[in-house]
């Protein structure tokens, strides 16, 4: 690792499945055994998705936002192989978060200028060390002072953009260190497949593959406007991405929250109308808490999302021209957008309500 006088360079924090080491670290006897954080999965008929799961849970299909009944399967197929169970454990959500606080801290001890990005993953700005070699010394002391404080891995990728330190932390988990210099950045990312630039999900990657491009490399053959004629606006930055083009900086300011929501998984279908509006009556008044926990008094846009039995999802929203800034009004807004999913026109085979969610927007 050569010394790069006067570079930036960017190290991309990722706590190693943070919700599931949080809980084996709080109950031992879950040390060495799959375990996959989200609720109960009731035998194989419980509702609702992973959070996360650890590597051995991993190892047997199961993933962030897969749902209950597939992982029971999984587990199930595991156990008949002669493989231990997976241990479901409801998520403690404002634990993880004071622990998250925590981690940062010790981060910031560090590397002072540190971008929180999520509850488990941020940026810091290593520039100060001035090389490689030295960027990498400072990733093993952070690692060593969070593993002696609050016995947990984290996984660091170091790079001179943001782009290549947040695909290199995936690199070598749990508790690795990936560094790629200056001189390696476009070696690095041309060897990657497409799927791992930012901004290319499953929709898009596969237009990209029936286009023939498979690698980052094959998507640098082709011109920008080629990409805008093919994406439209996202073919921009998936051109500048492919060609380490990434001049974002590591802010230490507070990132406004662009939205506030909730949204509920339930053990029985809805079915009724009265049924709905419980959840609303509930949700409002909760949502309208944490508006004002955020600094924030109203809001001027309403969005609801309903999955239907089916998983077929559909959002409804509306923005208003007078803010919202009580429960009761959210109430009766949220109302109005549920209404049509319980009749013909957006709910023709009188599906049951799987998941509702209610979401404030334009805040101020």
């Amino acid at each position: 690792m050569e010394k790069k006088g006067g570079v930036r360079i960017i190290a991309h924090i990722d706590m190693d499945a943070f919700f599931a080491s949080v809980e084996e670290r709080d109950k031992p006897y879950l040390k060495g055994s799959p375990v996959a954080v989200g609720g109960d999965p009731e035998g194989g008929f419980g509702r609702g998705v992973i959070a996360t799961c650890n590597y051995p849970a991993r190892s047997y299909g199961l993933h962030s936002g897969m749902s209950l009944k597939i992982a029971w399967k999984l587990s199930e197929e595991a156990h008949k192989k002669g493989m231990p169970r997976v241990i479901f454990v409801r998520p403690g959500f404002r634990k993880y978060g004071a622990v998250s606080q925590k981690v940062f801290k010790i981060i910031k001890k560090f590397a002072p200028v540190f971008e929180v990005m999520s509850v488990d993953e941020g940026y810091a700005d290593f520039s100060f060390t001035q090389s490689y070699s030295e960027s990498f010394k400072l990733a093993k002391k952070i690692q060593k002072a969070i593993y002696d404080e609050e016995q947990l891995t984290a996984s660091f990728g170091v790079g001179e953009n943001k782009l290549i330190a947040k695909i290199a932390s995936g690199f070598k988990k749990p508790n690795g260190i990936t560094v790629v210099t200056s001189d390696e950045s476009q070696t690095f990312l041309d060897a990657l497949s497409i799927g791992k630039l930012p901004g290319v999900g499953k929709k898009t990657e596969s237009v990209l593959l029936q286009k023939g491009f498979k690698k980052v490399a094959d998507v640098r053959t082709a011109s920008l406007s080629q990409y805008k004629k093919l994406l439209g606006k996202s073919g921009e930055g998936i051109f500048r991405y492919a060609h380490n083009d990434d001049t974002r900086e590591v802010s230490t300011e507070q990132v406004i929250p662009k939205s506030i929501g909730e949204e509920e998984t339930f053990h029985d279908d809805l079915r009724t109308f009265k049924e709905g509006s419980l959840y609303l009556k509930k949700t409002s008044k909760s949502l309208m808490e944490k508006l004002k926990k955020e600094g924030f008094t109203e809001a001027r846009k309403v969005t609801l999302v309903v999955r239907f039995s089916n998983f077929e999802t559909l959002t409804r929203g509306i923005t208003l021209s007078v803010a919202i800034a009580s429960a009761g009004k959210l109430e009766l807004t949220g109302l109005k957008l549920l209404i049509p999913f319980f009749e013909k026109k957006e709910n023709p085979q009188k599906l049951g309500i799987r998941l509702l969610g209610l979401r404030l927007e334009k805040l101020s």
